[in-house]
């Protein structure tokens, strides 16, 4: 008699999020256990969310084309009693569905965006005369109980959005010296994106599941890398600005402490939390920033076609070192799940 081997396990996606959660496996572990599963397919569970997401997505494309058909002729009753009603539905879908089910966080997502639709309403039909920033701000600090509630990725971004557009409108219209507008609002960006992330980053590690997405590392890392960028794009076209001035300290200090920043990052996602993603994004950004620094420095002199070679010589071999770093950090992680 032959020796029988047992069919494989078959797990859905879900299932083997649950269990890695409950079980606090770390990233290296969670990753050698993907690959040591086969997934079952867990069609009914997709088409039940996407049905439900395609008809809540209607049913708020008929709202809206519904109010801005008929604004005019709505009364304002009319008006705040459609969102009150849809606020209200949502928050009973939200109690009843079960705890931690992915029908309660979309019905809290819907609330989370009624809010802002409230008080954009209440402003446009009142005048309060408020800035748009505090309509933002409101809507953060308003919507943020929802967001604890959810326990959702997607609400975080959604959330950590609405706060970013807070903190740039506020910036925009606060900082009367329009020279130093796009700086600051890129200086507070970098800040937001960073602190997010470091929170992300602690709290997958203690085990919360709310920030377990990976969208939630990579839009603050681009977030993080593309403010930078930013600043010092602006540092290379006005060179003119008193950058001092603007960041209360020279660019001496500020420009190694943003570098720096993206070194450690890069360090973190190679030897700490092994995520190739991650430290593909830090190096292609460490390059941009070299690329960068170089045309700062030869700025005066970029018309003359030696410095043009020299640049796309610098282009083309930056491009191959990030490539090689990328596929020496990826034998490194391979080698590391072999020996796991």
């Amino acid at each position: 008699m032959g020796v029988e081997h047992p069919e494989p396990l078959l797990l859905s996606p879900k299932d083997y999020e649950d269990v890695s959660r409950k079980l606090k496996f770390s990233e290296p572990a969670y990753k050698t256990g993907r690959k040591s599963f086969k997934f079952g397919a867990d069609w009914p569970v997709l088409g039940a969310r996407f049905m439900a997401l395609y008809g809540v997505s209607f049913w708020l494309a008929g709202i809206i084309c519904f109010f801005a058909y008929n604004w005019e002729d709505i009364t304002d009753f009319i008006k705040f009693g459609a969102i009150e009603a849809g606020f209200v539905v949502t928050l009973i879908g939200a109690f009843f569905a079960p705890r931690g089910h992915w029908l309660e966080k979309v019905c809290l997502t819907v609330a989370f965006a009624l809010i802002g639709t409230f008080m954009a309403v209440f402003g446009q039909i009142y005048q309060t005369g408020a800035d748009a920033w505090q309509l933002f701000a409101n809507w953060v600090l308003l919507g943020g109980i929802f967001v604890l509630l959810a326990r959702s990725s997607g609400l975080w971004l959604l959330w950590f959005g609405v706060l970013l557009l807070a903190v740039i409108l506020y910036v925009d219209q606060n900082i009367y010296s329009t020279r130093y507008t796009e700086i600051w609002q890129s200086a507070w960006v970098f800040v937001l994106s960073l602190g997010f992330l470091i929170i992300r980053e602690i709290s997958v590690s203690k085990g919360l599941s709310d920030l377990a997405s990976g969208w939630t590392r990579y839009l603050p890392l681009l977030l993080v890398g593309g403010s930078i960028c930013v600043i010092n794009f602006i540092a290379l076209i006005e060179s003119h600005l008193n950058f001092e001035e603007a960041f209360f300290f020279s660019p001496f200090v500020w420009k190694p402490v943003f570098y720096a920043t993206m070194i450690l990052i890069l360090g973190h996602y190679v030897f700490r939390q092994q995520d190739l993603q991650s430290a593909s994004l830090a190096v292609v950004f460490l390059s941009i920033f070299i690329f960068q620094q170089f045309l700062e420095s030869v700025q005066s002199f970029l018309l003359s076609a030696q410095t043009l070679s020299i640049c796309v010589g610098l282009v083309l071999g930056l491009t191959v070192l990030s490539v090689m770093v990328i596929k020496m950090i990826s034998r490194k992680f391979q080698r590391d799940q072999e020996e796991v």
